[in-house]
């Protein structure tokens, strides 16, 4: 299957134009990441997974389950968090996030609640699930160990449409709606 950038975008760019979905860039997610660019970063992993292996997936809903999967809405570095584990408590809290403002589907259900396994014990359903879970690590970990993972990320969304230009270190972040 063909990598195709500009669904990819559009599929993005509809999400991107909800402002909680904006205010996902007020949370620090790992290392000097924020949370929506991390949320970008493992559904543009993830569907480039997808097309690559040829994987007979729901292309939507891999793309908003990945965009959406940390959608808790809060600083978890923060004393102000949900008391509990965030490992644990934060797919639940995202999920209901989801399903509230976006009327997730199933699929989408999945990807969201499940993306912690094998740290929560139930796995998930589906593929999809698979791929953002398996996406979803390998960004956290060049989050946490590559300190230019930041530059390079944001490089490649200016270079397929999701920000229009790379901001100075520092600066704020121009995402397309």
């Amino acid at each position: 299957m063909e990598i195709n950038n500009l669904y990819l975008v559009r599929e993005l760019s509809i999400l991107l134009m909800d402002e909680n979905v904006r205010a996902m860039a007020n949370y620090r997610q790992h290392g000097n990441t924020d949370t929506l660019t991390h949320c970008i970063s493992v559904a543009v992993v993830a569907y480039r997974m997808a097309c690559r292996w040829n994987l007979n997936v729901d292309l939507s809903s891999l793309i908003r389950g990945g965009l959406l999967h940390d959608y808790f809405l809060y600083d978890w570095h923060s004393e102000d968090r949900p008391r509990g584990h965030h490992g644990f408590m934060h797919p639940g809290i995202a999920r209901k996030n989801a399903v509230r403002d976006f009327d997730a589907n199933e699929i989408e259900q999945d990807i969201i609640h499940r993306h912690m396994w094998p740290m929560t014990v139930i796995p998930p359903r589906h593929l999809e699930s698979y791929l953002v879970c398996l996406a979803d690590k390998w960004c956290t970990l060049q989050e946490v160990f590559n300190p230019n993972h930041n530059q390079k990320t944001l490089e490649i969304f200016c270079a397929i449409g999701i920000i229009q230009t790379v901001p100075e270190a520092g600066g704020s972040i121009g995402y397309r709606a």
